[in-house]
């Protein structure tokens, strides 16, 4: 059974292969993730980049390292309880291209003051049936420039009796119940933004001058109140 296509083995083979009631499973399943080789698709899904770059106008393609821990995707269905975004064809994971446009146009709106028609001319927006207002930006899925590295990180759930609403309010007897999950450590991503036409060269220089701002102070992801999901040049 191939198990080569990381984002088969996490949505279908793991289930299949591995034993769901296993103590050990977390660390399981970041051994198997780590023997399977995405370098090749890494490189075949940037030379695609890279021809479609050549045909559209670019606001900007650039490509930052990862410098804490990430998580995107947590919500998905996953063996081990926390799960994690994955290419579907390439299978490497990616920072899809719905949660940036969602970033940026909060960051844009909250931290950079952009008021609402600026935001409605560069985002779109969504109205009632069909009549959808389309706007400038496209954002692309972030991909990895190289393989990226895992590990594993834990959080500890001290009050389940208390959230699963079978005791009274929480207190300290409570056992502690860690649920230990995979992130990604480390690793270089390809963040890319093209435009339908119109923006300035000076505008285009200032969304990327607030997006790098935004990977490296205010994170993309789960967890970024601890220091997830920053990026550096």
């Amino acid at each position: 059974m191939s198990q080569e296509n990381l984002s088969l083995f996490w949505n279908k083979l793991a289930f299949r292969s591995l034993n769901v009631n296993s103590p050990d499973l977390p660390f399981q399943m970041l051994e198997r993730v780590q023997r399977i080789e995405t370098k090749d698709l890494i490189m075949e899904a940037n030379k695609r980049r890279n021809e479609l770059l050549h045909s559209t106008s670019v606001v900007f393609d650039e490509v930052m390292r990862l410098k804490g821990r990430l998580l995107v995707g947590v919500g998905n269905a996953s063996i081990i309880e926390v799960g994690m975004t994955f290419s579907r064809n390439y299978g490497f994971p990616i920072i899809p291209s719905s949660s940036l446009k969602g970033c940026f146009s909060m960051y844009l709106r909250e931290i950079a003051g952009y008021d609402k028609k600026k935001i409605k001319d560069l985002f779109g927006e969504d109205v009632s049936g069909d009549d959808h207002i389309q706007g400038r930006l496209v954002f692309l899925d972030a991909i990895p420039v190289e393989n990226v590295t895992f590990s594993l990180d834990i959080v500890n759930n001290h009050f389940v009796p208390y959230y699963s609403r079978e005791s009274p309010p929480p207190n300290d007897w409570y056992n502690p119940v860690p649920v230990v999950y995979i992130v990604v450590k480390g690793g270089r991503f390809r963040f890319t933004l093209i435009e339908q036409g119109g923006l300035s060269e000076d505008e285009k220089k200032e969304l990327k001058e607030h997006f790098v701002e935004m990977l490296r102070y205010h994170g993309l992801g789960a967890k970024t109140n601890y220091g997830y999901g920053r990026f550096e040049p």
